[in-house]
């Protein structure tokens, strides 16, 4: 290519680039083959028809190589000019990229032209939330029958919704999941409709991703979709309804509180995955809920030690949703290393797109992100209520549908409070609201608050057993650092030999962790006492 360039004989060194580029592309060098299509494109003079079938490949291999947003950027240079059916589907998949690589607020515009183009609209949260339980209703007057057909023998239309539908609910649904509940369940009912396994299996992981998010009443659901999905995956033998299969087990073990096994089973899949084509997307879920599952677990030293290196990568593919996801869910990094300043400074080198073109899971993770830098900072007044504002508008977005983000608004409020050192009614209902959720990470912190709550009343033997009872709780849910706080708060309150015991162990934690001021992280996690 360079030397037919330099020799001034372009339309050859176009050629060239375009057969180095399918070579790449099938040696999975999707980075040389996104550079290769590019200098195609740059140097030949095609057909429209030809100009437009290099230009999605070269989207294509852009998607592949995770470099999202110039994979929408190519198909929506691909969609000018191109049969409305062509232009809906190369707009479509420039939306999915945009949206799923945190590009949100571009995203959300060109959807609602392919929305407009399936003769669909773009609802409120709320309005979403009546049609995702009128689709959920109509999939249960259905029933779960299907018949297998093969993708040839189905009606194009309808494939082509299912497809619209589902690229809609996968890119929606760690941003709006409101809004992106709707299309997958409608998706879900068309797949049965469709009867292409492949697709079916896919899809009837998202819908369990969906469903299992909300909390205990969803999960029985959640596991007859995973079940179908396995006996898709044996059916078809297809390793990448399999390995969808692992992204929801991991998944539904972090919404259900078990860390470790989350943890554990995304980095397998995530491994699994790097043999597949065309799943960045895929990979980069599995690394931040990876990541994620980790700091709620307290295990701080691990994610202080890659944190730049991830942050590197994502920013070199200008991928935003990854970036995000690292800047404000792993902020307690720099609080671990006594460093609020730098934690503050890190969440101002994200912009997300602005609360008032929706109200995003980003937003939210931002704002836990906040208040934990003003619990260390002891700014308890102006943090709280910043946090009250928030969870008025994680209401309205119906993100506290999910159990997860429910019960962490309730115990960030709760911390709030007890760190204000007024034993207030309020706390005694949060108390009994994150008991009622029967999972062990909201039992944990219900045992905390009725423990500061104890002590706050001048009860210090029922202080003392609500701690050994939290410190129990934490350890039979796999909370380490809850359980290191109840030790560390024991140590306190008991003294001598039988307190230092307690401290040392909390200590020691803190040690292995990297904190370097174990007293402010321990005020964070174990407050008001």
């Amino acid at each position: 290519v360079r030397h037919l360039e330099g020799a001034g004989q372009i339309g050859r060194a176009a050629e060239q680039a375009e057969l180095a580029a399918r070579h790449a592309e099938r040696a999975l060098a999707f980075d040389q083959a996104a550079e290769l299509y590019g200098t195609a494109l740059r140097l030949g003079s095609f057909e429209p028809a030809t100009r437009r079938e290099l230009t999605r490949a070269h989207g294509e291999a852009l998607a592949n190589a995770g470099r999202a947003a110039e994979s929408a950027e190519a198909y929506l240079r691909a969609a000018e000019g191109a049969e409305p059916v062509l232009r809906q589907e190369y707009e479509r998949r420039a939306a999915d990229h945009l949206l799923r690589s945190g590009h949100s607020e571009r995203g959300t515009a060109i959807l609602s032209q392919v929305l407009r183009g399936l003769g669909d609209r773009w609802l409120s949260q709320r309005g979403s939330l009546a049609a995702t339980l009128y689709e959920r209703l109509r999939l249960r007057l259905r029933g779960a029958g299907w018949q297998q057909r093969a993708p040839a023998d189905i009606e194009p239309e309808l494939l082509r919704r299912v497809d619209a539908y589902h690229a809609l609910g996968v890119s929606l649904s760690l941003i709006d999941p409101a809004r992106g509940a709707r299309f997958e369940a409608r998706t879900l009912r068309l797949a049965l409709q469709a009867g292409d396994p492949r697709r079916l299996g896919v899809i009837s992981v998202m819908e369990a991703c969906y469903e299992g998010a909300i909390g205990a009443q969803g999960l029985k659901a959640a596991q007859a979709l995973g079940e179908r999905a396995d006996q898709i995956s044996k059916l078809t033998r297809d390793p990448y309804v399999a390995t969808c299969k692992g992204i929801m087990v991991g998944f539904l073990a972090y919404h259900g509180g078990e860390y470790a096994l989350a943890a554990r089973t995304l980095a397998e899949t995530e491994q699994t995955l790097t043999s597949l084509t065309g799943t960045y997307f895929e990979q980069a879920f599995c690394h931040c809920f990876r990541l994620i599952s980790l700091r709620n677990r307290g295990e701080l030293a691990q994610l202080s030690v890659g944190y730049f290196d991830w942050l590197r990568r994502a920013q070199r593919r200008g991928d935003l949703f990854t970036e995000a996801s690292l800047r404000f869910n792993l902020n307690i990094v720099f609080l671990a290393r006594d460093e609020p300043d730098e934690a503050e400074r890190e969440l101002s080198r994200v912009s997300w797109m602005p609360a008032d073109g929706g109200y995003h899971v980003q937003h939210w993770y931002a704002q836990q992100a906040r208040a934990d830098i003003s619990l260390y900072r002891g700014h308890i007044a102006t943090g709280l209520a910043e946090l009250r504002r928030e969870i008025e508008a994680i209401d309205r977005a119906l993100i506290t549908r999910m159990r997860l983000h429910r019960c962490h608004a309730l115990w960030l409020l709760a911390r709030f409070l007890l760190a204000g050192r007024a034993p207030t009614r309020e706390l005694d209902v949060l108390a009994k609201r994150l008991w009622r959720e029967r999972i062990g990470y909201a039992r944990t912190w219900s045992l905390l608050i009725q423990s500061a709550l104890e002590h706050q009343r001048g009860r210090p033997q029922a202080a003392l057993g609500g701690l050994r009872r939290a410190a129990e709780q934490a350890r039979s849910a796999d909370l380490p650092q809850y359980e290191q706080a109840a030790r560390y708060r024991l140590g306190q309150l008991l003294g001598g030999a039988v307190g230092d015991e307690h401290t040392q162990s909390a200590l020691g934690f803190a040690a292995r962790e990297h904190i370097r001021d174990p007293a402010r992280l321990f005020d964070m996690w174990g407050p008001g006492l």
